[in-house]
Protein backbone atom coordinates (compact mmCIF):
# COMPACT_ATOMS: atom_id res chain seq x y z
CA UNK A 1 0.00 0.00 0.00
CA UNK A 2 1.27 3.91 -1.04
CA UNK A 3 2.19 6.18 1.80
CA UNK A 4 -0.03 8.30 0.35
CA UNK A 5 -3.33 5.91 0.71
CA UNK A 6 -2.00 5.00 3.69
CA UNK A 7 -2.48 8.46 5.26
CA UNK A 8 -6.00 9.32 3.75
CA UNK A 9 -7.14 5.71 4.90
CA UNK A 10 -5.88 6.67 8.70
CA UNK A 11 -7.88 10.42 8.39
CA UNK A 12 -10.78 8.62 7.07
CA UNK A 13 -10.55 6.13 9.96
CA UNK A 14 -9.98 8.84 12.73
CA UNK A 15 -12.99 11.11 10.78
CA UNK A 16 -14.88 7.61 11.28
CA UNK A 17 -14.57 7.50 15.18
CA UNK A 18 -15.27 11.38 15.41
CA UNK A 19 -18.36 11.22 13.46
CA UNK A 20 -19.47 7.97 14.96
CA UNK A 21 -18.96 9.85 18.45
CA UNK A 22 -20.90 12.94 17.81
CA UNK A 23 -23.80 10.60 16.32
CA UNK A 24 -24.05 8.58 19.47
CA UNK A 25 -23.17 11.54 22.09
CA UNK A 26 -25.83 14.08 22.94
CA UNK A 27 -26.05 17.86 21.94
CA UNK A 28 -23.73 18.78 25.38
CA UNK A 29 -21.53 15.94 25.98
CA UNK A 30 -21.40 14.64 30.05
CA UNK A 31 -18.28 14.07 31.59
CA UNK A 32 -17.15 10.39 31.01
CA UNK A 33 -18.17 7.76 33.34
CA UNK A 34 -15.27 6.84 36.08
CA UNK A 35 -13.53 4.25 35.60
CA UNK A 36 -14.70 1.27 38.55
CA UNK A 37 -11.67 -1.00 39.36
CA UNK A 38 -11.49 -3.42 42.01
CA UNK A 39 -8.56 -3.71 45.08
CA UNK A 40 -8.33 -6.78 46.98
CA UNK A 41 -7.28 -6.84 50.44
CA UNK A 42 -5.39 -9.29 52.28
CA UNK A 43 -6.32 -8.65 55.39
CA UNK A 44 -9.31 -7.53 57.32
CA UNK A 45 -10.06 -3.69 57.66
CA UNK A 46 -7.44 -2.24 59.76
CA UNK A 47 -4.61 1.00 59.73
CA UNK A 48 -2.83 -1.17 57.77
CA UNK A 49 -4.88 -0.34 54.51
CA UNK A 50 -5.32 3.60 55.29
CA UNK A 51 -3.59 5.01 52.12
CA UNK A 52 -6.23 3.14 50.51
CA UNK A 53 -9.13 4.75 52.92
CA UNK A 54 -7.30 7.74 52.78
CA UNK A 55 -7.16 7.89 48.20
CA UNK A 56 -10.96 7.25 48.71
CA UNK A 57 -12.29 10.01 51.07
CA UNK A 58 -10.05 12.68 50.04
CA UNK A 59 -10.86 12.55 46.56
CA UNK A 60 -7.45 11.49 45.03
CA UNK A 61 -9.22 8.71 43.18
CA UNK A 62 -11.57 10.65 42.21
CA UNK A 63 -9.15 13.64 40.66
CA UNK A 64 -8.49 10.66 38.32
CA UNK A 65 -11.54 9.75 37.19
CA UNK A 66 -11.28 6.26 38.92
CA UNK A 67 -13.76 4.75 41.39
CA UNK A 68 -12.84 2.20 43.82
CA UNK A 69 -14.16 -1.01 45.26
CA UNK A 70 -12.31 -2.32 47.95
CA UNK A 71 -12.39 -6.14 48.03
CA UNK A 72 -12.90 -7.23 51.76
CA UNK A 73 -10.82 -10.35 52.77
CA UNK A 74 -11.29 -13.47 52.43
CA UNK A 75 -9.03 -16.48 54.29
CA UNK A 76 -9.74 -19.05 51.70
CA UNK A 77 -8.71 -16.59 49.04
CA UNK A 78 -5.06 -15.84 47.98
CA UNK A 79 -4.83 -11.74 46.79
CA UNK A 80 -2.47 -13.38 43.63
CA UNK A 81 -5.08 -15.89 42.45
CA UNK A 82 -8.14 -13.39 42.78
CA UNK A 83 -5.71 -10.47 40.74
CA UNK A 84 -4.86 -13.23 38.61
CA UNK A 85 -8.26 -14.85 38.10
CA UNK A 86 -9.76 -11.41 36.92
CA UNK A 87 -12.29 -10.97 39.52
CA UNK A 88 -10.13 -7.64 40.86
CA UNK A 89 -7.69 -5.38 38.87
CA UNK A 90 -5.65 -4.82 41.77
CA UNK A 91 -4.58 -6.10 44.69
CA UNK A 92 -2.08 -6.02 47.87
CA UNK A 93 0.64 -8.98 48.88
CA UNK A 94 3.56 -9.85 50.49
CA UNK A 95 6.70 -11.23 49.22
CA UNK A 96 4.77 -14.18 47.81
CA UNK A 97 4.26 -11.84 44.31
CA UNK A 98 8.20 -12.09 44.12
CA UNK A 99 8.27 -15.56 44.24
CA UNK A 100 4.75 -15.74 41.99
CA UNK A 101 6.46 -13.70 39.07
CA UNK A 102 9.97 -15.68 39.11
CA UNK A 103 7.38 -19.18 39.09
CA UNK A 104 5.96 -17.27 35.85
CA UNK A 105 3.13 -15.75 37.08
CA UNK A 106 1.91 -12.54 35.24
CA UNK A 107 2.33 -9.98 37.91
CA UNK A 108 3.43 -6.61 38.53
CA UNK A 109 4.63 -4.40 41.38
CA UNK A 110 3.10 -1.44 40.89
CA UNK A 111 4.07 0.12 44.75
CA UNK A 112 6.03 -1.04 47.65
CA UNK A 113 4.74 0.77 51.29
CA UNK A 114 6.44 -1.27 54.27
CA UNK A 115 9.96 -1.15 53.65
CA UNK A 116 10.42 -4.05 56.51
CA UNK A 117 7.85 -6.92 57.28
CA UNK A 118 5.75 -6.84 59.92
CA UNK A 119 5.79 -10.32 59.58
CA UNK A 120 7.32 -11.87 62.85
CA UNK A 121 7.67 -14.91 65.27
CA UNK A 122 5.94 -14.43 69.60
CA UNK A 123 6.32 -17.33 71.63
CA UNK A 124 6.69 -18.11 75.00
CA UNK A 125 8.84 -16.56 77.81
CA UNK A 126 10.84 -20.17 77.90
CA UNK A 127 11.57 -19.43 73.90
CA UNK A 128 14.90 -18.37 74.14
CA UNK A 129 16.25 -18.78 70.74
CA UNK A 130 14.11 -20.05 67.53
CA UNK A 131 16.75 -23.14 67.83
CA UNK A 132 14.19 -24.44 70.31
CA UNK A 133 11.43 -24.90 68.65
CA UNK A 134 11.21 -29.05 67.24
CA UNK A 135 8.42 -31.14 65.79
CA UNK A 136 6.47 -30.57 69.39
CA UNK A 137 6.14 -26.89 68.74
CA UNK A 138 2.78 -25.33 67.46
CA UNK A 139 2.40 -21.83 65.95
CA UNK A 140 -0.69 -20.20 65.26
CA UNK A 141 -0.94 -18.56 62.00
CA UNK A 142 -0.78 -19.67 58.02
CA UNK A 143 1.46 -22.07 56.91
CA UNK A 144 2.26 -20.69 53.57
CA UNK A 145 3.97 -17.17 55.74
CA UNK A 146 5.92 -19.49 57.47
CA UNK A 147 7.64 -21.13 54.25
CA UNK A 148 8.42 -17.63 52.55
CA UNK A 149 10.07 -14.44 52.86
CA UNK A 150 11.66 -13.04 56.27
CA UNK A 151 10.29 -15.80 58.49
CA UNK A 152 11.81 -18.45 56.05
CA UNK A 153 14.93 -16.85 56.00
CA UNK A 154 15.44 -16.20 59.82
CA UNK A 155 14.14 -19.80 60.52
CA UNK A 156 17.25 -20.97 58.35
CA UNK A 157 19.79 -18.98 60.49
CA UNK A 158 18.51 -21.52 63.30
CA UNK A 159 18.79 -24.75 61.11
CA UNK A 160 14.97 -25.17 62.26
CA UNK A 161 12.88 -26.52 59.00
CA UNK A 162 9.86 -24.68 58.76
CA UNK A 163 7.81 -28.27 57.43
CA UNK A 164 8.44 -29.57 61.07
CA UNK A 165 6.60 -27.07 63.09
CA UNK A 166 3.19 -27.92 63.68
CA UNK A 167 0.59 -24.79 62.23
CA UNK A 168 -2.94 -24.74 63.66
CA UNK A 169 -5.74 -21.97 63.30
CA UNK A 170 -7.87 -23.52 65.11
CA UNK A 171 -9.67 -21.28 68.20
CA UNK A 172 -9.02 -17.51 69.70
CA UNK A 173 -4.56 -17.40 69.55
CA UNK A 174 -4.71 -14.88 72.53
CA UNK A 175 -6.70 -17.54 74.47
CA UNK A 176 -4.37 -20.45 73.51
CA UNK A 177 -1.05 -18.78 74.22
CA UNK A 178 -2.50 -17.48 77.74
CA UNK A 179 -3.36 -21.01 78.62
CA UNK A 180 -0.01 -22.65 77.01
CA UNK A 181 -1.54 -24.38 74.80
CA UNK A 182 0.74 -23.10 71.41
CA UNK A 183 4.09 -22.66 71.46
CA UNK A 184 3.99 -19.23 70.05
CA UNK A 185 2.21 -17.11 66.93
CA UNK A 186 3.24 -16.16 63.49
CA UNK A 187 2.04 -12.46 64.25
CA UNK A 188 2.15 -8.76 62.95
CA UNK A 189 4.26 -6.85 65.32
CA UNK A 190 1.52 -3.72 63.67
CA UNK A 191 -1.15 -5.54 66.75
CA UNK A 192 -0.29 -8.72 67.83
CA UNK A 193 2.19 -7.04 70.74
CA UNK A 194 -0.25 -4.56 71.75
CA UNK A 195 -3.11 -7.33 71.89
CA UNK A 196 -1.10 -9.31 74.14
CA UNK A 197 0.01 -6.27 76.36
CA UNK A 198 -3.79 -5.53 77.07
CA UNK A 199 -3.96 -8.77 78.49
CA UNK A 200 -0.66 -8.35 80.73
CA UNK A 201 1.28 -11.77 79.08
CA UNK A 202 4.66 -12.31 79.00
CA UNK A 203 6.18 -12.91 75.63
CA UNK A 204 9.01 -12.94 73.17
CA UNK A 205 8.98 -11.59 70.04
CA UNK A 206 11.55 -12.89 67.10
CA UNK A 207 11.77 -10.20 64.18
CA UNK A 208 13.32 -11.23 61.23
CA UNK A 209 14.47 -7.49 60.48
CA UNK A 210 17.04 -8.08 63.46
CA UNK A 211 18.51 -10.08 61.56
CA UNK A 212 19.51 -7.72 58.62
CA UNK A 213 16.83 -10.16 56.65
CA UNK A 214 15.63 -8.27 53.37
CA UNK A 215 12.06 -7.68 53.54
CA UNK A 216 9.34 -5.71 52.50
CA UNK A 217 5.70 -5.83 52.60
CA UNK A 218 2.12 -4.34 51.76
CA UNK A 219 2.91 -4.71 47.94
CA UNK A 220 0.71 -3.39 45.54
CA UNK A 221 0.25 -5.08 42.26
CA UNK A 222 -1.61 -5.86 39.12
CA UNK A 223 -1.34 -8.35 36.64
CA UNK A 224 1.26 -7.63 33.60
CA UNK A 225 -1.26 -7.94 30.91
CA UNK A 226 -3.67 -5.31 32.55
CA UNK A 227 -0.77 -2.84 33.20
CA UNK A 228 0.34 -2.94 29.60
CA UNK A 229 -3.27 -3.11 28.43
CA UNK A 230 -3.94 0.12 30.51
CA UNK A 231 -1.19 2.27 31.62
CA UNK A 232 -2.37 5.25 32.43
CA UNK A 233 -5.17 3.99 34.21
CA UNK A 234 -2.76 1.64 36.24
CA UNK A 235 -0.11 4.82 36.70
CA UNK A 236 -3.05 7.37 37.95
CA UNK A 237 -4.37 4.48 40.22
CA UNK A 238 -0.66 4.36 41.70
CA UNK A 239 -0.23 8.18 41.80
CA UNK A 240 -3.81 8.03 44.03
CA UNK A 241 -2.86 5.52 46.52
CA UNK A 242 0.64 7.07 47.31
CA UNK A 243 -0.98 10.69 47.36
CA UNK A 244 -3.41 8.96 49.96
CA UNK A 245 -0.61 7.24 51.71
CA UNK A 246 0.95 10.86 52.33
CA UNK A 247 -2.00 11.76 53.96
CA UNK A 248 -2.83 9.28 56.08
CA UNK A 249 0.90 9.39 57.57
CA UNK A 250 0.37 13.15 57.90
CA UNK A 251 -2.88 12.86 59.30
CA UNK A 252 -3.11 9.44 61.34
CA UNK A 253 -6.00 10.67 63.83
CA UNK A 254 -8.27 11.81 61.31
CA UNK A 255 -7.79 8.43 58.96
CA UNK A 256 -8.41 6.41 62.60
CA UNK A 257 -11.76 8.09 62.81
CA UNK A 258 -12.79 7.32 59.69
CA UNK A 259 -11.64 3.73 60.13
CA UNK A 260 -13.48 3.27 63.26
CA UNK A 261 -17.05 5.34 61.12
CA UNK A 262 -16.33 2.91 58.21
CA UNK A 263 -14.22 0.31 57.92
CA UNK A 264 -14.41 -1.19 61.29
CA UNK A 265 -15.16 -4.20 60.57
CA UNK A 266 -12.54 -6.02 64.00
CA UNK A 267 -14.20 -3.51 66.47
CA UNK A 268 -11.26 -2.68 67.10
CA UNK A 269 -10.24 0.31 69.86
CA UNK A 270 -8.95 3.73 69.11
CA UNK A 271 -6.29 3.07 71.36
CA UNK A 272 -5.53 -0.28 68.48
CA UNK A 273 -5.09 2.07 65.91
CA UNK A 274 -3.21 4.70 66.95
CA UNK A 275 -0.33 1.32 68.33
CA UNK A 276 -0.78 0.38 64.56
CA UNK A 277 -0.25 3.51 63.35
CA UNK A 278 2.70 3.93 64.90
CA UNK A 279 4.13 1.16 63.72
CA UNK A 280 2.44 1.33 60.51
CA UNK A 281 4.48 4.68 59.88
CA UNK A 282 7.67 3.07 61.21
CA UNK A 283 7.10 0.32 58.82
CA UNK A 284 6.87 2.58 55.87
CA UNK A 285 9.88 5.13 56.95
CA UNK A 286 8.66 7.90 54.92
CA UNK A 287 11.80 10.30 56.09
CA UNK A 288 13.98 7.68 54.75
CA UNK A 289 11.99 6.68 51.31
CA UNK A 290 9.65 8.32 48.66
CA UNK A 291 6.02 6.39 49.64
CA UNK A 292 5.29 3.53 47.69
CA UNK A 293 9.47 3.66 45.66
CA UNK A 294 10.34 0.49 44.50
CA UNK A 295 13.78 -0.77 45.51
CA UNK A 296 15.34 -3.05 42.82
CA UNK A 297 18.25 -4.20 44.64
CA UNK A 298 16.07 -5.22 47.58
CA UNK A 299 13.71 -7.15 45.40
CA UNK A 300 16.43 -9.00 44.28
CA UNK A 301 18.25 -10.02 47.59
CA UNK A 302 14.84 -11.40 48.26
CA UNK A 303 14.68 -13.03 44.76
CA UNK A 304 18.09 -14.80 45.57
CA UNK A 305 17.19 -15.79 49.45
CA UNK A 306 13.53 -17.80 48.00
CA UNK A 307 16.12 -19.33 45.26
CA UNK A 308 18.74 -20.63 48.30
CA UNK A 309 15.18 -21.37 49.92
CA UNK A 310 14.18 -23.33 46.66
CA UNK A 311 10.94 -21.86 46.81
CA UNK A 312 11.88 -20.61 43.04
CA UNK A 313 13.78 -22.51 40.75
CA UNK A 314 15.13 -19.71 38.54
CA UNK A 315 15.37 -15.35 38.57
CA UNK A 316 14.16 -13.62 36.09
CA UNK A 317 15.01 -10.45 35.00
CA UNK A 318 13.04 -7.74 37.57
CA UNK A 319 12.71 -5.66 35.17
CA UNK A 320 9.34 -6.75 33.21
CA UNK A 321 7.87 -7.21 37.56
CA UNK A 322 8.29 -3.57 37.94
CA UNK A 323 5.90 -1.23 36.68
CA UNK A 324 7.05 1.45 33.83
CA UNK A 325 4.52 3.55 32.39
CA UNK A 326 3.89 4.02 28.51
CA UNK A 327 6.25 6.65 27.04
CA UNK A 328 4.32 9.43 26.29
CA UNK A 329 3.24 8.97 22.35
CA UNK A 330 2.90 11.56 19.77
CA UNK A 331 0.54 11.52 16.70
CA UNK A 332 2.80 10.74 13.92
CA UNK A 333 4.38 14.27 11.81
CA UNK A 334 2.50 13.97 8.39
CA UNK A 335 -0.98 12.62 9.90
CA UNK A 336 -0.66 15.95 12.16
CA UNK A 337 -1.01 18.21 9.36
CA UNK A 338 -4.07 16.17 7.88
CA UNK A 339 -6.21 16.70 10.98
CA UNK A 340 -8.67 19.63 11.73
CA UNK A 341 -8.53 20.92 15.42
CA UNK A 342 -11.98 18.84 16.19
CA UNK A 343 -10.12 15.44 15.26
CA UNK A 344 -7.03 16.16 17.10
CA UNK A 345 -9.29 17.07 20.32
CA UNK A 346 -10.72 13.96 19.79
CA UNK A 347 -7.77 11.94 20.16
CA UNK A 348 -6.82 13.61 22.92
CA UNK A 349 -9.88 13.04 24.88
CA UNK A 350 -10.40 9.42 23.41
CA UNK A 351 -6.65 7.92 24.51
CA UNK A 352 -7.87 4.20 24.11
CA UNK A 353 -9.82 2.86 20.79
CA UNK A 354 -11.93 -0.14 21.60
CA UNK A 355 -11.69 -2.70 18.84
CA UNK A 356 -13.16 -6.30 18.01
CA UNK A 357 -10.90 -9.06 18.55
CA UNK A 358 -12.59 -12.26 16.94
CA UNK A 359 -11.36 -16.03 18.00
CA UNK A 360 -11.95 -17.37 14.35
CA UNK A 361 -11.15 -15.40 11.74
CA UNK A 362 -7.74 -15.61 10.58
CA UNK A 363 -5.27 -14.71 9.18
CA UNK A 364 -7.06 -11.38 9.36
CA UNK A 365 -8.56 -11.81 13.44
CA UNK A 366 -8.45 -14.15 15.52
CA UNK A 367 -6.88 -15.25 18.84
CA UNK A 368 -3.36 -17.05 19.79
CA UNK A 369 -2.43 -18.32 23.25
CA UNK A 370 -5.26 -15.76 24.45
CA UNK A 371 -3.59 -12.88 22.61
CA UNK A 372 -4.62 -11.37 19.42
CA UNK A 373 -3.12 -11.54 16.40
CA UNK A 374 -3.88 -11.27 12.42
CA UNK A 375 -3.11 -8.88 9.58
CA UNK A 376 -6.48 -6.74 11.27
CA UNK A 377 -4.98 -6.43 14.38
CA UNK A 378 -1.46 -5.79 13.22
CA UNK A 379 -3.07 -2.68 11.15
CA UNK A 380 -5.27 -1.40 13.88
CA UNK A 381 -1.74 -1.51 15.94
CA UNK A 382 -0.32 0.61 13.56
CA UNK A 383 -3.12 2.99 12.97
CA UNK A 384 -3.16 3.24 16.82
CA UNK A 385 0.53 3.68 17.44
CA UNK A 386 0.69 6.83 14.60
CA UNK A 387 -2.60 8.50 16.21
CA UNK A 388 -0.80 8.19 19.66
CA UNK A 389 -3.96 6.32 21.29
CA UNK A 390 -3.95 3.03 23.05
CA UNK A 391 -6.04 0.10 22.06
CA UNK A 392 -8.05 -2.29 24.03
CA UNK A 393 -8.97 -5.47 21.88
CA UNK A 394 -12.27 -7.07 23.35
CA UNK A 395 -12.66 -10.87 22.99
CA UNK A 396 -15.01 -13.37 23.74
CA UNK A 397 -17.76 -12.81 21.88
CA UNK A 398 -19.95 -13.70 19.05
CA UNK A 399 -19.98 -10.94 15.64
CA UNK A 400 -23.77 -10.30 16.20
CA UNK A 401 -22.52 -8.95 19.39
CA UNK A 402 -20.17 -7.62 18.49
CA UNK A 403 -22.40 -5.65 15.64
CA UNK A 404 -24.51 -4.75 19.11
CA UNK A 405 -21.43 -3.09 20.90
CA UNK A 406 -20.68 -1.33 18.30
CA UNK A 407 -23.84 0.32 18.42
CA UNK A 408 -24.45 0.85 21.62
CA UNK A 409 -21.24 2.84 21.79
CA UNK A 410 -18.82 -0.07 23.80
CA UNK A 411 -16.65 -0.45 20.85
CA UNK A 412 -15.70 2.28 18.95
CA UNK A 413 -14.39 0.89 15.54
CA UNK A 414 -15.31 -2.52 13.67
CA UNK A 415 -12.20 -4.55 11.43
CA UNK A 416 -12.78 -6.95 8.79
CA UNK A 417 -16.57 -5.50 8.35
CA UNK A 418 -18.54 -5.07 5.06
CA UNK A 419 -20.14 -2.04 4.11
CA UNK A 420 -23.99 -2.41 3.43
CA UNK A 421 -27.22 -0.24 3.21
CA UNK A 422 -27.90 -1.22 6.55
CA UNK A 423 -25.12 -0.64 8.75
CA UNK A 424 -24.23 2.77 6.71
CA UNK A 425 -27.06 3.89 8.87
CA UNK A 426 -25.38 3.45 12.08
CA UNK A 427 -21.75 3.28 10.95
CA UNK A 428 -19.42 5.24 8.54
CA UNK A 429 -16.84 3.40 6.72
CA UNK A 430 -13.13 3.72 5.94
CA UNK A 431 -12.59 2.43 2.13
CA UNK A 432 -11.06 -0.79 2.00
CA UNK A 433 -7.54 -1.79 3.33
CA UNK A 434 -8.35 -5.81 2.23
CA UNK A 435 -9.84 -7.53 -0.55
CA UNK A 436 -9.80 -10.65 -0.51
CA UNK A 437 -12.19 -13.44 -3.25
CA UNK A 438 -15.25 -15.19 -2.04
CA UNK A 439 -15.26 -19.02 -2.33
CA UNK A 440 -17.49 -22.10 -1.77
CA UNK A 441 -16.41 -24.89 0.46
CA UNK A 442 -17.69 -28.49 -0.09
CA UNK A 443 -16.89 -31.70 0.88
CA UNK A 444 -14.69 -33.17 -1.80
CA UNK A 445 -16.80 -36.17 -2.01
CA UNK A 446 -19.60 -33.66 -3.21
CA UNK A 447 -17.72 -31.69 -5.63
CA UNK A 448 -19.43 -29.91 -7.96
CA UNK A 449 -17.10 -28.70 -10.96
CA UNK A 450 -19.10 -25.38 -11.42
CA UNK A 451 -20.77 -24.27 -8.15
CA UNK A 452 -23.61 -21.82 -9.48
CA UNK A 453 -27.56 -20.96 -8.19
CA UNK A 454 -28.64 -23.91 -10.19
CA UNK A 455 -26.38 -26.53 -8.85
CA UNK A 456 -26.74 -25.59 -5.46
CA UNK A 457 -31.01 -25.01 -5.27
CA UNK A 458 -31.45 -28.24 -3.32
CA UNK A 459 -28.62 -28.51 -0.72
CA UNK A 460 -27.99 -26.64 2.49
CA UNK A 461 -25.83 -23.53 3.05
CA UNK A 462 -24.24 -22.71 6.51
CA UNK A 463 -24.03 -18.98 7.31
CA UNK A 464 -22.33 -17.04 9.68
CA UNK A 465 -25.08 -15.05 11.72
CA UNK A 466 -25.10 -11.27 11.81
CA UNK A 467 -22.13 -11.17 8.65
CA UNK A 468 -23.39 -9.21 5.79
CA UNK A 469 -22.23 -11.83 3.20
CA UNK A 470 -24.92 -14.39 4.74
CA UNK A 471 -27.80 -11.84 4.68
CA UNK A 472 -27.04 -11.35 0.87
CA UNK A 473 -26.81 -15.33 0.30
CA UNK A 474 -30.16 -15.82 1.88
CA UNK A 475 -31.86 -13.41 -0.14
CA UNK A 476 -29.92 -14.80 -3.47
CA UNK A 477 -30.51 -18.06 -2.86
CA UNK A 478 -34.28 -18.57 -1.43
CA UNK A 479 -35.17 -22.07 -1.95
CA UNK A 480 -31.86 -23.23 0.20
CA UNK A 481 -32.02 -24.67 3.70
CA UNK A 482 -29.83 -21.91 5.82
CA UNK A 483 -27.89 -23.14 8.62
CA UNK A 484 -26.95 -20.37 10.74
CA UNK A 485 -23.53 -20.95 13.20
CA UNK A 486 -21.60 -18.86 15.50
CA UNK A 487 -18.67 -18.27 13.41
CA UNK A 488 -16.16 -19.99 10.38
CA UNK A 489 -14.82 -23.02 12.49
CA UNK A 490 -18.60 -23.87 13.23
CA UNK A 491 -19.36 -23.41 9.56
CA UNK A 492 -16.38 -25.86 8.78
CA UNK A 493 -17.63 -28.74 11.36
CA UNK A 494 -20.97 -28.18 9.65
CA UNK A 495 -19.46 -29.12 6.43
CA UNK A 496 -17.18 -32.02 7.85
CA UNK A 497 -20.03 -32.95 9.91
CA UNK A 498 -22.87 -33.46 6.95
CA UNK A 499 -24.89 -31.08 8.91
CA UNK A 500 -24.51 -28.90 5.53
CA UNK A 501 -23.33 -29.11 2.23
CA UNK A 502 -21.72 -25.68 1.79
CA UNK A 503 -19.91 -22.61 3.00
CA UNK A 504 -19.14 -19.25 0.94
CA UNK A 505 -16.30 -17.13 2.34
CA UNK A 506 -13.13 -15.68 1.16
CA UNK A 507 -10.31 -17.42 0.30
CA UNK A 508 -7.79 -15.80 3.20
CA UNK A 509 -9.32 -17.14 5.71
CA UNK A 510 -10.36 -21.01 4.23
CA UNK A 511 -6.90 -21.44 3.04
CA UNK A 512 -5.71 -20.44 6.28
Amino acid sequence: MSLIRFTRLLQSFILLLLCFSLSSSPAFSSPPEPTTVKLQLFWHHQFEFAGFYAAISQGYFDKYNINVELIKFDPALESTNTVLAGKAQFGLAGTEIIEGYHQGKDLTLLASYFKTSPLIIITQLEITSLEQLSNNSTLYGLKQQLEQGSIRAMLNLFNVEPTNIKMTRKGNPLVLFEQNKITGILAYRTNTPYQLNQKHLNYRMHDPNQYGIASQDLNLFTTGTFARENSELVKNFTLAANEGWNYAIKHPDEIIELIQSQYNSQNLTKDALEFEANETIKLISPKLFEVGSIQKNKLLTISEDSFTNKTITRIKSLDDFIFQPNVTQKIDTELLKLLTEKEKKYLKTHPKIRVQNESDYPPFNYIVNGKPAGYSIDYMKLLTKKMAVNIQFIQNRSWQEYLGMLQESKLDAMVNIMETDERKKFYRFTPAFAEPNNVAVTRSSDLDSVVDKSSIQNKKLVVVKGYAASERYEKLYPSMTIIKVAGVLAALKAIIDKEADIFISNDAVINF
